[in-house]
This record gives C-alpha cells, sequence and structure tokens, in this order.
C-alpha cells in the first residue's frame, strides 16, 4: 500500500511541475483535471502526502492570479464544507495561509479568510481543546478540563435539532462507545451552546444518566469563539490531556474506529 502512494504520489508531483517553479502556459480544463485529481487523492494516501501535493500546488500556482483563485474556488470548499464527505481541516488550514499571504486578494477579501483561519487553528489535532464552563441541570458546575478518563467524548449539540437527534441515537446504540464507558476508558460531555435553555430541559432526560449532560451558561463557546459552531452536532474525541485527537466529526463511525483500535 504504501508503495502505492508514494507512486501516485511521485506522479501528481511530477505532473504539478515539482521542479519547475514557474508554471507553465496552461489551459483553466487542465488545471481543473489536476485539482480535482488532487481532491481524490487526498482521500487515499496519507495527510502528510496530501499536504506535500498542496504545498507544491500551492507554490507552483502562487504567481498566477487566475490559477490561484482557481485553486482556492476548487479546492477550498470541498475541504471546508462541514457537510462534505472529503472535508479535511489540516488542508484547508494551508489554503487559507496562502490566501492571507498572497497579493491577489485585496484586504476585504481577506477579512472571512483571516477569521477561518483563526477558527480553524483552533482546537487543532494534537493540541489541547480549549477549556469550559458547564452547568448542570441541579445547578453545579465543572470544567472539561476537570473530567478525568484516558478518552473523553465532547458532544455538542442542540437537541430541538433532528441531525442532534439521529447522532445522540447512534452513541447511545453504539456498542463500542457503550463498552468503553463501562471499562471506564470514556466519559461522555454533551454540551449545549446556546441559550434558550426550554429547548434543552425538554430533551434533558432522553441523555443517558451516565452522561455529563450541561449546558454553556456564560455563553463563552459562542461568545469568545471557543469552537467552530457552523455545523452542529458535532464530536470532539479527546485524550486524557483533552489534546485533539478526532475533531468536528459528524459520523459516530469516526469515533467507534478510533477507540476499536485502542
Amino acid at each position: 500500500m504504501r508503495k502505492i502512494v508514494w507512486v501516485l504520489t511521485a506522479l501528481f508531483l511530477a505532473a504539478c511541475g515539482d521542479r519547475n517553479p514557474k508554471p507553465k502556459p496552461e489551459a483553466a480544463w487542465q488545471r481543473e483535471a489536476k485539482f480535482t485529481a488532487f481532491l481524490q487523492l487526498s482521500t487515499a494516501v496519507p495527510l502528510d502526502s496530501s499536504r506535500k501535493v498542496l504545498d507544491t500546488l500551492l507554490a507552483h500556482y502562487a504567481p498566477d492570479s487566475a490559477a490561484m483563485k482557481q485553486l482556492v474556488g476548487m479546492l477550498g470548499r470541498p475541504l471546508a464544507d462541514p457537510n462534505s464527505p472529503i472535508r479535511n481541516e489540516e488542508l484547508y488550514i494551508p489554503i487559507l495561509e496562502a490566501v492571507v499571504a498572497s497579493p491577489f486578494y485585496d484586504s476585504t477579501e481577506k477579512i472571512q479568510p483571516r477569521f477561518r483561519l483563526e477558527m480553524a487553528l483552533k482546537n487543532r489535532l494534537g493540541r489541547q481543546a480549549n477549556d469550559f464552563e458547564y452547568t448542570l441541570g441541579d445547578g453545579s458546575r465543572g470544567r472539561l478540563y476537570g473530567v478525568e478518563a484516558p478518552y473523553t467524548l465532547l458532544y455538542i449539540n442542540n437537541p430541538d435539532c433532528h441531525a442532534c437527534e439521529e447522532m445522540l441515537a447512534q452513541l447511545v446504540g453504539s456498542k463500542v462507545i457503550s463498552e468503553a464507558q463501562r471499562e471506564g476508558m470514556l466519559k461522555i460531555v454533551a454540551i449545549y451552546p446556546d441559550e434558550d435553555l426550554a429547548a434543552w430541559r425538554k430533551h434533558r432526560k432522553e441523555v443517558p444518566a451516565e452522561w455529563i449532560n450541561g449546558y454553556d451558561a456564560g455563553l463563552a463557546m459562542r461568545r469568545e469563539e471557543l469552537y467552530d459552531l457552523r455545523a452542529i452536532p458535532s464530536l470532539y474525541l479527546l485524550d486524557y490531556q483533552k489534546r485533539v485527537l478526532l475533531k468536528d466529526c459528524t459520523a459516530v463511525g469516526q469515533i467507534e474506529a478510533y477507540l476499536a483500535q485502542q
């Protein structure tokens, strides 16, 4: 498998002019084919290989305004959209950095990319997640960093949304997650980040009693932008030091696959 990955990556780098710092004359459809191939490649090879290809693309097309904007337009959304099946924030970050550094975007055009970059760099894989205070139904309070377990699953949700209902059912029905909880390997923190507590109270008893089920009374998650809440529900798997292992997942299967390997 590694040999196939290496060959695919090497061929792609050669096709993108890895040894040629200046882009050759190229039609838009030719670049589109390369960018489409990269998106397909990004789901089939390790992250470091995809990152090497992306860095080559960015360096190769950075001097060409039309090519650079086509690259950002074609790769940005699939890698950033919370609902995209190939979403990959670690690949989206270098694209945002390139836009912010590019002379082809004015200061107004860079406002949103700067904000998105700031949010993407928060709670990054391998780094500690932002701490926050939660309030329980009885009024007692705790903090994320106070949760003691080898793994913590942070479940950011709005119980009134249909997608949250589905995810809750999947989490409750997961044998892998239930077993990890029984063995003391995993604790789940369900957090409601909004201010309409009537919705949270209405569904409060639907959450398993062994979970930590709270809300953000100070709305710090939103006001201080501690987490990117563009898409809810969202799952973060953290280790015992609250370092991010899986970020902003939208599929319970990703959590199950990781835990099953431990």
